[in-house]
């Protein structure tokens, strides 16, 4: 990342779109700050939606309950994720990124912290339901704004590091449910998980809105304010006369009009650009996406959720659970900085994802398939492996294939399309599991495998940004030579 360090500035500075000016300010102290930030978000958020699986069997002894309705919390939760995507979606590309950025996370903290108070399971039900709500919303923008302030020539490889931090999340629940869920309890252990998203909280404050979202939406000053507080912040100073291309076509929009007629044509336009990903030329990219999304969060997500029984069958019990978790997470580092260099070499992300989601389908075969405790833990690692980068190709795939000013609502519809397998596969996996460890992990691999299917028809830029990438390297040599 430091290499952004040593591009040479365009001799002209002025009438620069969006990312000719990202490009213009070397990699610093923001985009740190920023990658801190979005990274710790993706990681509560992995946080959020996987606690519940220490938890449930708690949850049934606290109220003597059985797998189907102690299954709800995990069905209300991502109910609630499937209504804050879609409504904090509209509201990212309507009010900004910012404003959603923010109040979505402390949403999640507020309603993380009082589940682990409630009195009875219905509350903490209501609960999950409402800090399912926040994670909708931190969906929709956290990887969109990071995208939208990182330059073009290094966007896909740094997204796709960004995905590590999930790893992170992973390896604090595995280490949280072995120091609380025993000893502490339950309440413990869900109030401790709520914290990273009170540190996310104070974080996100000090975000600048997106320069994209501003100038695409016809606000190339404000655009060019937030590009100037990035340089600020890195110590960076922009030379006098630095601006952005004037956008004509955002005056056109407003001429001749005052007082109500202007608020009804903005209302008009922020309607218009929300529907297109359901336009015409769209609407099949995000049928592809859309199936993609459920495929995945249907079948890890039900595999995750479960994973605790499923060890449990497999005479895996207690603290060597916890472990178990701590040695998939050594799967994944691998997995995300292969993927990564893949993706700097040139390989398109839609390919390590069908590959990827092959891999995971022959995993879950695997899994059913393996007896001794030290082979479990191995082909865990192998399908934890190939999981985390399936999500990491499909979180930075998609919002790339979509317009700033639509992106937070595609990102948002689309996580809703996740979140319709998310909320019923708690009660899917209870019945499969009725039938035996077996039945589940079939029917999770083969819906790995239609995921795989649709994965090479996605649209993807990687090739576009290699050349890119490969056109400042040869400016640079220019440049020296010079």
């Amino acid at each position: 990342m430091t290499g952004a360090q040593n591009i040479e500035a365009p001799i002209n500075y002025k009438n620069l779109t969006v990312d000719e000016a990202l490009h213009f300010i070397p990699w610093g102290r923001f985009q740190w700050l920023l990658f801190a930030t979005c990274g710790i978000g993706y990681a509560a958020e992995i946080i959020e939606m996987m606690l519940m699986s220490f938890a449930l069997p708690e949850l049934r002894k606290e109220w003597d309950i059985d797998n189907l309705t102690v299954a709800d919390a995990s069905m209300w939760s991502n109910i609630g994720v499937m209504i804050g995507a879609g409504v904090w979606g509209i509201m990212a590309d309507w009010l900004g990124r910012r404003v959603v950025f923010i109040s979505s996370v402390a949403i999640t903290f507020l309603f993380g912290m009082l589940g682990a108070f409630a009195p009875t399971f219905e509350l903490f039900v209501a609960s999950r339901f409402m800090v399912g709500m926040g994670i909708g919303g931190n969906l929709a923008v956290d990887f969109a704004l990071f995208m939208e302030f990182v330059p073009l020539h290094m966007r896909q490889q740094v997204m796709m590091m960004l995905t590590m931090w999930g790893v992170g999340g992973v390896a604090v629940i595995a280490i949280a449910a072995w120091a609380l869920i025993d000893g502490a309890g339950w309440r413990w252990y869900i109030g401790v998980l709520s914290l990273p998203s009170l540190v996310l909280l104070v974080m996100r404050l000090g975000m600048p809105e997106s320069p994209s979202l501003l100038y695409e939406s016809g606000r190339v000053e404000e655009a060019l304010q937030s590009i100037k507080s990035i340089a600020h912040k890195n110590g960076f100073e922009l030379p006098e006369g630095f601006s952005l291309m004037p956008k004509e076509d955002a005056k056109d929009e407003f001429a001749d009009l005052q007082g109500s007629a202007v608020i009804m044509k903005s209302l008009e336009l922020k309607v218009r650009r929300s529907l297109v990903p359901l336009s015409p030329e769209n609407f099949f990219t995000t049928i592809k996406f859309a199936i993609a999304w459920f495929s995945l969060s249907f079948a890890y997500g039900g595999f995750t959720l479960w994973l605790p029984s499923l060890l449990t069958d497999k005479g895996i019990v207690g603290s060597d659970i916890y472990t178990t978790y701590l040695i998939m997470v050594l799967g994944e580092i691998p997995s995300v900085c292969l993927s990564t260099y893949m993706v700097y070499k040139g390989v398109q992300k839609r390919y390590i994802f069908c590959v990827y989601m092959l891999g995971c389908a022959g995993s879950m075969g695997l899994t059913a398939l393996v007896t001794d405790e030290y082979g479990i833990r191995v082909v865990l690692a192998i399908s934890y492996f190939f999981m985390v980068s399936s999500w990491a190709c499909l979180y930075v795939l998609t919002p790339e294939a979509y317009p700033a000013t639509c992106r937070g609502t595609a990102s948002g519809v689309l996580r809703i399309a996740g979140s319709v397998a998310n909320s019923f596969k708690g009660k899917v996996g209870a019945k499969l599991l009725s039938h035996g460890m077996y039945v589940p992990l079939w029917t999770y691999g083969a819906v790995f495998l239609v995921g795989m299917c649709v994965a090479p028809l996605l649209p993807d830029s990687t090739n576009k940004r290699v050349v890119e990438r490969q056109a400042i390297v040869e400016d640079d040599k220019d440049d020296v030579s010079l």
